[in-house]
C-alpha cells in the first residue's frame, strides 16, 4: 500500500513502522503544513506518522532511511549539516573507509575542506579520480537538504583540471542552479589553498519518494523524470 501526499510523494505503509516522531516543533500540531514550518518531506511524514504509528519491527536499512527522512526538516540554516546515514561512504563517521566528508551550508550553497589521504590513492601522491567523484557526489547529497526533498543521481559529469594532491586542502563548494519539476541542475568545483579550481562537477540528481530506498537493488523505482 502507497499514499500520495504533497508534490507526488508517496510512502510505502512498510517505511512508516520505522520509529518515527514530529520534530519538536510540530508535535502540538497537525497542521504543520499550514502554519508554513516545514519542508514538503515534514508534511508527507507527518501525515503518513499520523496514520500510521510507529511500533513495528523493522530493517536496519528501513531504520536509516526513517533517520535519514526526519533530517529534511530543521536544516533551512546556516552552520553544519548531519551526514546522511552513519555509515555513508562519503560523509559517514562509522565508515572506516569512508571520506567523513563535513558540510555546512552559507545561504544556498553548502562547503566542505577536504583532504585525501593514503586510502584514496590513484598515481602515487595523486587522490584517484573516482574518490575525487565520490566526494563530490556526496556533497551534491547535502543540497537536497536545502531542498526538502530526497533525490538521486542520474547523470555525473567531472572535470578534472589539475592533479587532486593527497594530503593537501581543498575548499569545496555546490549549489544548485535551477529545479525543473524532479530535475534538480546543481554544480560544484573544489579549489586548492590558493583560490585555483582544480576540480569542477555538474549533475542531474532526479527527486524520488523515499520508497526507492526502501526497495534497494533491482527493485528500486526508476529514476527517469
Amino acid at each position: 500500500m502507497a499514499v500520495r501526499a504533497c508534490d507526488g510523494f508517496e510512502l510505502s505503509r512498510s517505511e512508516l513502522a520505522v520509529s518515527w516522531e514530529r520534530p519538536a516543533r510540530c508535535r502540538s500540531s497537525t497542521s504543520c503544513r499550514a502554519r508554513g514550518c516545514c519542508s514538503r518531506a515534514c508534511a508527507s511524514l507527518s501525515a503518513f506518522g499520523s496514520r500510521y504509528p510507529a511500533g513495528g519491527r523493522v530493517s536496519d536499512g528501513d531504520s536509516v532511511i526513517g533517520e535519514w527522512a526526519e533530517k529534511f526538516t530543521g536544516n533551512n540554516h546556516a552552520g553544519p549539516l548531519p551526514p546522511h546515514h552513519a555509515r555513508c561512504l562519503g560523509c559517514g563517521p562509522e565508515n572506516p573507509h569512508g571520506h567523513h566528508l563535513q558540510v555546512w551550508r552559507e545561504g544556498d550553497v553548502v562547503r566542505a575542506r577536504h583532504v585525501f589521504d593514503e586510502r584514496h590513492v590513484g598515481a602515487p601522491g595523486i587522490a584517484h579520480g573516482g574518490a575525487v567523484a565520490t566526494v563530490l557526489d556526496d556533497l551534491f547529497g547535502f543540497l537536497l537538504y536545502l531542498i526538502g526533498d530526497p533525490a538521486v543521481t542520474r547523470h555525473l559529469e567531472v572535470g578534472y583540471r589539475a592533479p587532486v594532491m593527497l594530503g593537501t586542502s581543498y575548499l569545496l563548494e555546490a549549489g544548485v542552479q535551477r529545479r525543473e519539476g524532479r530535475k534538480l541542475f546543481v554544480r560544484a568545483q573544489g579549489t586548492n589553498e590558493g583560490g585555483a579550481v582544480v576540480v569542477e562537477a555538474s549533475a542531474l540528481f532526479v527527486v524520488v519518494g523515499l520508497e526507492h530506498f526502501s526497495r534497494g537493488g533491482g527493485d528500486a523505482a526508476t529514476v527517469a523524470p
